[in-house]
């Protein structure tokens, strides 16, 4: 069953559900034990570990670089005071 409800996207009776974010605390440490893995863990064997998408590791390993000056992009900090 369907409702006439417009959904964000604009499609009715479909409406978009957000999972809740992560804590960062869990966060930091799947990047902790990605960073520090073995030459032989990959980064999809420590996503399924930890029930997240290896598409989210890898997305949370390449802010983690940007925080540390590691590679090009727009920091936290730099965000929050751009707003």
């Amino acid at each position: 069953m369907t409702s006439n409800v417009a959904s964000p996207e604009g499609w009715p009776g479909r409406h978009a559900i957000m999972p809740k974010p992560f804590p960062k605390e869990f966060r930091d440490d799947v990047i902790r034990v990605a960073e520090n893995r073995g030459p032989e863990v990959t980064f999809a064997q420590i996503a399924k570990d930890f029930g997240v998408h290896v598409g989210t590791l890898d997305k949370w390993m390449r802010h983690a670089r940007i925080e540390a000056g590691e590679q090009p992009g727009e920091t936290k900090q730099e965000s929050v005071g751009a707003a």
